[in-house]
């Protein structure tokens, strides 16, 4: 038995495919854990996504299931689900098969040396196409100019975080939330592992998407004051509906 209560957030589009298998998968990983919890953050998926998390609620008491109202990104639904977080630690990761459960464990090993956050890099050769390449390091430069991030260390979306990190990204009160950013804003205690990623889903991002977000990053994260004039706040994302089981 691993000694510690720990949290999956996953921020879910159009998984309606992928989702239950992924829950199974996890439920089996988590039985170790002293505790733990699954929470589904569904961003306004065009699919059957919505009503395949809802049923998985239902049905296991440890797993919760959110709809927002309308769609607002990634960001904003990993966002959405710490909010629910009450568990010493928490991983966040996607819905497809990029991310295996199995990792967890590897991601929960290093954090407890005392990290306050743990990136689970992809140790696989990736040929990367022109644009994604581009954007990669459009983004590093990004992180890099804004923040105190160390050089040599790298983020991306599968990740673990000890709960007071949790509560400092919580403190975020705009509209547009970028959680490593948030995360930066309060620690450099920060470690890499390596893991071999899944075969990972086609990106729906351009250069230009991918290029109006570092731009969102700019002017949301920048010490600019004249940038700062842009900003709008208020909350990141609306709930529409939680579902829970009623089982004890």
């Amino acid at each position: 038995m691993i000694d510690s209560d720990i949290s999956i957030v996953i921020p879910i589009y159009n998984s309606e495919s992928a989702i239950i298998d992924l829950v199974e998968k996890l439920i089996d990983e988590l039985a170790d854990f002293r505790d733990y919890r699954i929470i589904l953050v569904n961003d306004s998926s065009s699919d059957n996504s919505s009503d395949a998390i809802k049923k998985l609620a239902l049905s296991n008491r440890k797993i919760l299931s959110i709809d927002l109202d309308g769609n607002y990104g990634q960001q904003s639904a990993v966002f959405c689900g710490l909010g629910f977080v009450k568990t010493d630690y928490v991983v966040i990761m996607d819905d497809d098969s990029e991310h295996n459960p199995r990792d967890i464990k590897k991601l929960h090993k290093e954090i407890i040396k005392g990290f306050d956050v743990v990136y689970a890099l992809n140790s696989n050769s990736v040929k990367q196409t022109f644009i994604r390449k581009a954007g990669s390091k459009l983004r590093d430069f990004t992180f890099n100019h804004l923040t105190e991030k160390p050089k040599d260390l790298k983020v991306c979306s599968f990740r673990i975080l000890n709960k007071q990190t949790v509560n400092n990204i919580l403190k975020a009160r705009s509209s547009f939330v970028y959680i490593s950013m948030e995360i930066l804003k309060h620690t450099v205690n920060i470690a890499n592992i390596k893991v071999a990623y899944g075969i990972r889903n086609v990106s729906g991002h351009s250069f230009f998407k991918l290029a109006a977000l570092i731009l969102k990053i700019y002017i949301y994260y920048s010490k600019s004051k004249m940038l700062s004039k842009l900003r709008h706040m208020g909350p990141a994302f609306k709930i529409l509906s939680i579902t829970e089981s009623e089982r004890n």
